[in-house]
C-alpha cells in the first residue's frame, strides 16, 4: 500500500507538471518518464515479480508497433512516442503490484490529477482567464475537459467509499470530486459534455444494481453544479445550434480527410508521427474540385484526426487502431466486475477519442494504462519470465524497462529544451534571436517548428540557400502548407523561379485556395514570361482577399515582369 501511494503522489507530480515556456506537453512527458525510470529501478532493487494485465500487454504491443512504424515515417513523432512508452512501463509496474495497490495507484492517480487540475482551471478563471485560457495546466480547454470526464467517476467512488468508511484524508477526496465536476462543466469541452453522461449509464450498467446510489449522487450534483458553472463558462452555448453544427461540420470534414489518408496508405499506415503531410495531401485531392474561394473557407490546418481511433489508423495502419481498440475494449471487460467505475472511465476514454485526441494529453494516458492494469493478471507463455522467472531474470527484465524509458526520454527531453529555446527567441531583441533560433535547432534536430522558424529568420537575413536547406528539413519533418509557401519564396529570392513555381504549386495542390500562394506563384510565373497564368492566378488572389495591401505591390511586379519579357521578344506584344 505505501509503495502504491509513493508511486500515486510521483504520478500526480509528473501529470501536474506545468513551464509557461514550454508546450503544456514538454514538461509533463520528461518527468512521468522520470517517475518511470525510478520505478523501473525500484523494481531492480527489490527484485519484484513482473506480471501484466491483458489490456496492458495489448496497450503495449500498440507502442511496439507504433514505434517500429516510425522506421517507415520521417521519424518526426520520437517526442511524442516517449510518451507512449513511458505510459507502458507505467501500466507494467502497476500490473506488477497487487490487484488491491493496483486500484489504489489508479484511483489515487484520478483522484489527484483531476482535482488538481480542476483547481488550476478555477483559479484561472477567478483571475479572469477565458475560453482556451482556461486549461488547468494542460494546454487547451478541451484537454481538460477529456481529462475530466475520465478521473471524475472514480473519484467519485474513492470519494463514496471514503465517506462510508471515514478514512484519513477523505474531506480532499470529496472536494476533489466536487471540484472535478465543476471544472468538467466550466472547460467548456462538448466531446466531454458527453462522454461524461455515457459513462455514469456504463457504470449503471456494469454495477448490475450495485452501488446505484453512489453514480446517483454523480446526477445529481450535475443539475446542482450546472448553475454555478454559468459563472466560469457560457453553457447555453451548448445549445447554440449555428456554433454546434458549425464546429461538427468541420469535425466531418477532417474525419473524412483523415479517412482518406489512411486509406491511401494502407496496409502500414504513415509511420508514427506523420499525421500531417497524408492529412494535407488527401485534404487538398478533396479541395481541388471546389471554387478556390470556397476552398479557402473549408480548408482546415488539422494537427490531428480529432479522433484518436483515426489517427491511429493514419499512422500505424489497421493493425495499430485494432491493438489500441482491443486494448481499451478488453480493460472495459476486465475491470468492470470489481471496479465499474474504473470501467466507466475506460467509457468515457472511448467516447472522447471518436471526438477528440486524448492520447495526445500526457496526464490522460496515465490514468488510462493505471486503470488498465487493475484487470486481472495474465500469463504470458512465450516470456515465463514475467510471471515464473528467478530473481535475476526478474531484475533483467526491470533493467531493461528501465533502459528502454531511458532512451525514449531522451526526444522528450530534447523537444522540452528545443521549445523552451523557441519561446525565448520569440521574444528576444533582433540581435539576439538568430543566435537563440539555431541554439533550439540544435537542441532538437527532429522539430519541424525549430527548422521553419530558422529557415524564416535566415531567409529574412538574405541567407536564401541555407534558408532552403533549412526549410526542406522542416517540410520533410512538419506537414504545413506555409512551409512550402516559404521555400518559393526563397527559391525566388534567389533567382530560382522554376524551383520557386515549383514549391508554390505544391503548396497549391494541398490548398487551393491560398492567397500567399496564388499571389507569389504570379510574380514567379511572370519572371519566367508565363505572363497569362501569373495573370490568372493574380485575379485568383483578388478574389481571395481584395483588400490585401501587398496586392498592388504584386500587381506591379507582374506589370514590370511583363514588360520585361516584352522587351525581350518584340513578338510577344505584337
Amino acid at each position: 500500500m505505501r509503495s502504491s501511494t509513493t508511486l500515486g503522489i510521483a504520478v500526480i507530480a509528473g501529470a501536474l507538471a506545468f513551464d509557461p515556456a514550454a508546450l503544456a506537453v514538454d514538461p509533463k512527458r520528461v518527468l512521468l518518464a522520470v517517475v518511470a525510470i525510478v520505478a523501473c529501478a525500484a523494481g531492480v532493487a527489490s527484485c519484484r515479480r513482473v506480471s501484466v494485465t491483458g489490456p496492458v500487454a495489448l496497450f503495449a504491443g500498440f507502442v511496439a508497433w507504433s514505434g517500429a512504424s516510425v522506421a517507415w515515417g520521417s521519424g518526426a513523432g520520437t517526442a511524442e512516442m516517449s510518451l507512449l512508452v513511458t505510459a507502458a512501463v507505467l501500466g507494467v509496474v502497476g500490473s506488477s503490484l497487487p490487484r488491491a495497490d493496483a486500484r489504489r495507484l489508479a484511483e489515487i492517480a484520478c483522484v489527484g490529477i483531476g482535482g488538481g487540475a480542476a483547481l488550476v482551471l478555477l483559479a484561472q478563471a477567478s483571475m479572469g482567464a477565458d475560453g482556451i485560457a482556461r486549461h488547468g495546466g494542460m494546454g487547451n480547454n478541451n484537454w481538460l475537459g477529456l481529462l475530466l470526464a475520465v478521473t471524475l467517476l472514480p473519484s467519485a467512488g474513492a470519494a463514496r467509499r471514503a465517506l462510508e468508511e471515514q478514512r484519513g484524508a477523505w474531506s480532499l477526496i470529496v472536494a476533489s470530486a466536487v471540484v472535478q465536476l465543476a471544472g468538467w462543466l466550466a472547460a467548456g469541452s462538448r466531446v466531454a459534455w458527453v462522454a461524461l453522461p455515457v459513462a455514469v449509464g456504463c457504470a449503471w450498467w456494469f454495477s448490475r444494481g450495485h452501488h446505484r446510489a453512489g453514480y446517483g449522487i454523480v446526477g445529481v450534483a450535475l443539475v446542482a453544479t450546472a448553475t454555478s458553472s454559468v459563472a466560469f463558462n457560457g453553457v447555453p452555448s451548448l445549445f447554440d445550434g449555428s456554433d454546434a453544427l458549425g464546429s461538427l461540420s468541420g469535425r466531418f470534414w477532417v474525419w473524412r480527410a483523415s479517412a482518406a489518408a489512411g486509406l491511401g496508405h494502407l496496409p502500414w499506415g504513415t509511420g508514427f508521427g506523420d499525421f500531417g503531410h497524408a492529412y494535407l495531401d488527401a485534404q487538398g485531392t478533396m479541395l481541388a474540385s471546389l471554387d478556390p474561394a470556397q476552398a479557402s473557407r473549408t480548408f482546415v490546418n488539422a494537427t490531428s484526426a480529432h479522433n484518436s481511433w483515426l489517427g491511429a489508423f493514419v499512422e500505424t495502419g489497421p493493425v495499430g487502431a485494432l491493438l489500441l481498440a482491443s486494448a481499451i475494449a478488453l480493460g472495459m471487460v476486465r475491470v468492470a466486475p470489481r471496479w465499474p467505475a474504473g470501467a466507466a472511465a475506460l467509457v468515457a476514454l472511448a467516447v472522447s477519442a471518436s471526438g477528440d485526441s486524448p492520447f495526445k494529453v500526457p496526464a490522460l494516458v496515465v490514468v488510462v494504462v493505471l486503470v488498465l492494469a487493475v484487470g486481472p493478471r495474465v500469463t504470458v507463455p512465450a516470456l515465463p519470465v514475467l510471471t515464473n522467472g528467478k530473481s535475476r531474470s526478474r531484475r533483467m527484465v526491470w533493467a531493461t524497462a528501465l533502459v528502454v524509458s531511458a532512451v525514449s526520454a531522451t526526444p522528450a527531453l530534447r523537444s522540452w529544451l528545443g521549445t523552451r529555446a523557441l519561446s525565448a527567441a520569440r521574444t528576444a531583441p533582433p540581435a539576439e534571436r538568430s543566435a537563440l533560433l539555431e541554439h533550439a535547432r540544435t537542441i532538437d534536430d527532429r522539430s519541424g517548428w525549430a527548422a521553419l522558424e530558422r529557415g524564416l529568420d535566415l531567409l529574412e537575413h538574405g541567407e536564401h540557400t541555407t534558408a532552403i536547406r533549412e526549410l526542406e528539413r522542416s517540410r520533410s519533418l512538419l506537414g504545413n502548407v506555409g512551409t512550402d509557401v516559404a521555400l518559393g519564396n526563397a527559391h525566388l529570392r534567389q533567382g530560382d523561379e522554376r524551383e520557386a513555381v515549383r514549391s508554390y504549386r505544391r503548396a497549391l495542390r494541398r490548398h487551393p485556395g491560398s492567397f500567399r500562394a496564388h499571389a507569389n506563384i504570379a510574380v514567379a510565373l511572370s519572371r519566367m514570361q508565363e505572363s497569362s497564368l501569373g495573370e490568372d492566378h493574380l485575379r485568383i488572389a483578388r478574389r481571395l482577399w481584395p483588400g490585401h495591401p501587398k496586392l498592388a505591390t504584386i500587381q506591379e511586379a507582374v506589370r514590370l515582369a511583363k514588360l520585361d519579357a516584352e522587351t525581350l521578344d518584340p513578338e510577344r506584344s505584337r
